[in-house]
């Protein structure tokens, strides 16, 4: 039995982890990543056609986005699920070949693969193991998003558990990470904040508050934009919180995520807010609405996260030498795209072309991830004989490589792409 790293070795982005039995082969994720130079797929998607199953720990398409081209390549594959993720997945798939097609990038699949998708899907609830393949499967909620889960199979008498993306603290959407996985052999655990905390959630939110007041008062507008599902509705809960004195609009594909996450997802912490904050917030849905809120003021809360389409595109042309507005990112920026470059040089690409941008910008981390401690604090409870570090970028991995090394009695493994580790 062994394991083999088809992406997120080393790296953020193409989830994607081979595990190789005496029944057969089967995959942890089927991501994508964003690169300068266009989608990155898995490494070697030609051998993974005859999987038997994958197990999608949730729906970012970091995780989910090179599914469809399982299909397209004729693959019979199951993919195990809850429920949430698949709805929200569909929506993800979607929206990508869209914008794949606005950009005239060439998707490597057609829109009847992400369809056929659908007959595939199996559903599982938390904590309820059911027996496939020669194996035990399980799923425990991972903390990260909506739906998300941590993935634990018993195979070959050995217990492997993959965390997914994981986050082992509190915050407005969803509820911590169940980590009472019992016994583990095997964790294959994320590193996004392998060697760094995060700042204090209260005080993240306390400075981006005051940004937003700031803003508004000097009469300007404050465009935010989020990552779809996750960090738009937990920024969502964080702004009903509060009162300012221009409207909140609500645009592009998080009003439908929105509406599956408060009816298919079994992790939230209040469902009742997040209707209740839904409902406060004015909906934008054609760009007819679009161009009259623009000729107002107001605080404008809309995908993509990292600027690289939909409509905030359209928000950033209108705005972007205003220098009484603000433009507030909430998440990581991937080398690449408008977002890093705006962090980084005050820039972005607008219709083709380099604009500067003049109106205020600042990042707050509202990640959903577990920080350095609270990694170190999971993998000391787990107590696995063997620790597989994965999704992170290389100075991460290394630094909880170290870290387990001088701190655990587990044999450490930090893979590149395309390595085996024997099991």
């Amino acid at each position: 039995m062994k394991l083999i790293f088809h992406g997120a070795a080393r790296e953020v982005g193409r989830s994607c982890i081979e595990l190789v039995t005496q029944d057969g082969s089967f995959i942890f994720d089927c991501g994508i990543k964003m690169d300068p130079e266009g989608l990155q797929y898995p490494q070697r998607m030609d051998d993974l056609t005859g999987v038997k199953a994958v197990f999608l720990s949730h729906a970012h398409l970091d995780h989910t986005g090179a599914l469809p081209l399982l299909k397209h390549n004729d693959s019979k594959v199951k993919v195990f699920c809850t429920k949430g993720t698949a709805r929200v997945t569909d929506i993800l798939l979607n929206d990508s070949y869209r914008i794949d097609l606005i950009k005239h990038h060439h998707p490597a699949y057609t829109q009847l693969d992400i369809k056929a998708l659908e007959d595939q899907m199996i559903f599982l609830p938390y904590r309820k193991q059911v027996e496939e393949f020669g194996m035990k499967i399980e799923f425990f909620n991972s903390g990260h998003i909506p739906g998300s889960c941590s993935i634990k199979v018993n195979v070959e008498g050995t217990n492997i558990l993959y965390t997914g993306d994981i986050n082992t603290e509190d915050t407005e959407l969803v509820m911590p990470a169940d980590t009472n996985y019992g016994d583990v052999d095997v964790l294959i655990v994320e590193s996004t904040y392998g060697n760094r905390e995060h700042e204090p959630r209260e005080e993240v939110e306390e400075k981006f508050i005051d940004h937003i007041v700031k803003t508004t008062r000097r009469g300007g507008n404050v465009l935010i934009p989020v990552f779809g599902v996750g960090r738009a509705q937990e920024i969502l809960l964080i702004l009903n919180k509060y009162h300012f004195e221009v409207p909140i609009y609500l645009d592009g594909m998080a009003r439908k995520v929105t509406d599956i996450m408060i009816n298919n997802c079994m992790n939230l912490r209040d469902p009742a807010k997040i209707r209740t904050a839904y409902r406060s917030v004015r909906e934008i849905r054609n760009k007819n609405m679009r161009e009259i809120v623009m000729r107002q003021r107001g605080i404008f809360l809309t995908t993509s996260g990292m600027i690289e389409g939909g409509p905030i595109i359209s928000y950033l042309k209108r705005f972007h030498n205003d220098k009484n507005s603000s433009l507030l990112m909430t998440g990581y920026q991937c080398e690449g795209t408008n977002g890093r470059m705006i962090l980084e040089e005050g820039y972005a690409f607008l219709d083709g072309l380099k604009a500067k941008i003049r109106m205020e910008y600042q990042k707050y981390d509202f990640s959903a991830h577990a920080g350095m401690t609270d990694l170190h604090n999971l993998i000391l409870k787990v107590k696995p004989k063997k620790v597989i570090i994965n999704h992170g970028d290389e100075d991460e991995v290394l630094a909880l490589q170290d870290w387990c090394a001088k701190n655990t009695k587990s044999k450490v493994y930090a893979p590149k792409l395309n390595d085996n580790i024997e099991l």
